[in-house]
């Protein structure tokens, strides 16, 4: 029950809707290469692209259960304290 929402968390699919909903391949936080715009990227430039801030996006979080309750912690690490707190609330918001 909570360890499958633990787990359904820290999907890929999941943080690939937070990457989606949250426009993150457009975001300099998540993808550096967001000032390469200027360059016509191929449909699989871009897929990897995507697939690179997905990866990204997932190393960034850390989302456990809190001991045996049926509370779920979801702490994200970013440049900025603003850019991790926006993390994590897309993740809940996304879920």
């Amino acid at each position: 029950a909570v360890e499958t929402q633990v787990e359904l968390l820290r999907s890929r699919a999941l943080a690939a809707r937070v990457v989606e909903n949250a426009g993150l391949v457009n975001n300099p936080v998540w993808n550096p290469r967001v000032t390469d715009r200027g360059r016509n990227f191929t449909p699989a430039q871009a897929a990897r692209e995507r697939e690179a801030v997905i990866d990204r996006v997932r190393e960034s979080l850390e989302i456990e259960r809190n001991g045996s309750t049926y509370v779920i912690a979801i702490r994200a690490t970013a440049p900025t304290a603003e850019s991790a707190a926006d993390l994590a609330n897309e993740v809940a918001a996304a879920f």
